[in-house]
């Protein structure tokens, strides 16, 4: 990614939704093939996928965390990087 750039990230499972936003930055390599990370500070891992982003973990709605511990409930992860 660059410097400047915008991701949005989407978790949907069933009908619910929850959208993220954050930057990208040059300095982020995500060499990690076991997890990624979006942070809302501007720390930078190997893990880490986007930074400044404007929710964490806890933001996500309960009935969200609710369906995605169902075995049976179908997600999907969208990720969207606009470059300068």
């Amino acid at each position: 990614m660059m410097d400047g750039s915008k991701v949005t990230i989407g978790i949907r499972v069933d009908a619910l939704e929850f959208v993220v936003r954050a930057a990208g930055s040059k300095g982020l390599t995500l060499k990690s093939h076991e997890e990624m990370v979006i942070r809302k500070s501007e720390f930078a891992s190997d893990r880490t996928l986007a930074v400044y982003a404007n929710a964490a973990a806890k933001d996500i709605p309960r009935r969200i965390v609710e369906s995605l511990r169902n075995p049976a409930s179908v997600a999907t992860l969208r990720l969207e990087v606009l470059v300068p």
